[in-house]
């Protein structure tokens, strides 16, 4: 539902930019494709890593809960930014900087 909300603002807001309208559109699809493909990966790393452990049951499910959403966040916030940053540079030319 969010998506949907951003696009009609996205469209309501940028009427008279079509193609900045576009690229801020498509940059929402891919954005949402890759939070989904980073939490699995991040479930596949965490599974794989708690195969290896020898901790009791109960205290690894919760280890494994831990790692799995700092994993999660972690790998979601760099993959966002690397995208993000090679998808809008072109848009606003050399003036974005990374600090």
């Amino acid at each position: 539902m969010t998506g949907v909300a951003l696009i009609s603002f996205l469209a309501l807001a940028l009427v008279g930019n079509a193609k900045l309208c576009g690229e801020l559109i498509i940059w929402i699809f891919v954005m949402r494709i890759l939070m989904i493909l980073t939490s699995l990966a991040a479930y596949f790393i965490t599974t794989a890593s708690r195969r290896c452990g020898t901790a009791t049951s109960r205290s690894r499910s919760r280890a494994a809960l831990t790692n799995l959403v700092w994993l999660t966040s972690i790998v979601s916030i760099l993959v966002t930014f690397i995208a993000s940053f090679y998808m809008l540079a072109g848009s606003y030319g050399s003036s974005v900087v990374l600090a």
